[in-house]
């Protein structure tokens, strides 16, 4: 066998080797992260600003709160690799005045980020 030929064997290996590790990883993490619920009917007025950190993904927002609802969600910082289109989720907890919404497929992981990044903000001492 040439050594091109094994090196790309090596390369491929390797790289499987990669990726089932991350998955694994990953469903280890996401098995520990849950999103409570909140009730924003009993939060006063104003902006709350929270951050989660799911390694490898970090996600800071700020919500505003306007007579016992969520009127804004801003994500003001998303580090992502692939979870961008999680990205959505901050209109469905508007929509459902809830942070009880599922993640988005294919970003699972930028998905519980944000959302526990929304709990962070609405549940940290006021």
């Amino acid at each position: 066998m040439s050594k091109l030929v094994t090196g790309l064997i090596f390369i491929l290996i390797a790289g499987l080797i990669i990726f089932l590790a991350a998955h694994i990883y990953s469903k280890s993490v996401l098995k520990t992260v849950s999103i409570a619920q909140v009730d924003p009917k009993g939060l006063p007025d104003g902006t709350y600003s929270g951050t989660a950190e799911i390694k490898p993904v970090v996600a800071k927002v700020d919500i505003t709160i306007v007579e016992g609802k969520i009127s804004d969600v801003q994500l003001i910082e998303h580090q992502t690799g692939l979870g961008k289109k999680a990205e959505t989720l901050t209109s469905e907890i508007i929509e459902k005045q809830s942070l009880q919404v599922d993640a988005v497929s294919g970003a699972t992981m930028s998905s519980q980020a944000i959302l526990k990044a929304a709990e962070n903000a609405l549940t940290n001492e006021h």
